[in-house]
């Protein structure tokens, strides 16, 4: 990944492409990806991909609220609903449960919540959450009163089936991220975006 100004990023670009090759590094323009946030002209070769502030990064939306949103909410229910109706067919109730737990449900999103505002993704975790309950109800056959789901979603340690909700551990993950990065790269926590959204639960 290089970032910067059009001018200097577009020189590394050339160093790379004039250099590369006789390091072994050919570059398939196809596969290179340009983040713009203008409209301007640029002088990249025309095979280079290229979005307009809005991209997703290692599985993590980057862009405004709305890409945000639209981006997890296609996530869950594509990708972690198509694990979910995968596993359902399993008849094995203890084989069933070890891989929902361990492959998922709370791992499924978890970069998801470090990387992404929790006011982006609240409708989206809520529906992951509604899934896990509703294919764990299918696949071991039993419907769960919302106080024995309460349960189930502690872990193991404190009589739970290890079911963590994403909805309770979004602000967590997000705060607990956001605060590393801060301090690790000098920069001020509140300048993150959703930081006040985030922290607010905690200081009521």
């Amino acid at each position: 990944m290089i970032a910067g100004k059009a001018a200097d990023v577009l020189r590394a670009f050339e160093i790379i492409q004039r250099l590369g090759p006789d390091l072994g590094m050919d570059l398939n323009l196809k596969k290179n990806e340009l983040v713009k946030f203008n409209e301007e002209p640029d002088a990249f070769p025309p095979e280079c991909k290229r979005f307009f502030r809005n991209f997703n990064l290692l599985g993590s939306p980057i862009g405004d609220a709305q890409y945000c949103t639209e981006y997890i909410t296609g996530y869950v229910k594509e990708r972690v609903q198509h694990a979910h109706d995968a596993l359902k067919k399993i008849q094995d109730p203890q084989v069933f449960h070890f891989l929902v737990r361990c492959c998922a449900s709370l791992c499924k999103v978890v970069h998801l919540l470090r990387t992404v505002p929790p006011c982006f993704s609240g409708p989206a975790l809520q529906y992951f959450d509604e899934q896990m309950r509703c294919a764990f109800s299918h696949g071991i056959g039993l419907l769960f009163p919302e106080r024995a789901w309460t349960q189930a979603s502690l872990s193991p340690a404190l009589g739970g089936l290890g079911f963590r909700k994403a909805t309770d551990h979004a602000a967590g993950a997000y705060i607990a991220s956001v605060a590393k990065s801060a301090s690790k790269d000098g920069w001020s926590m509140e300048d993150a975006e959703g930081w006040a959204e985030a922290v607010t639960p905690y200081c009521s």
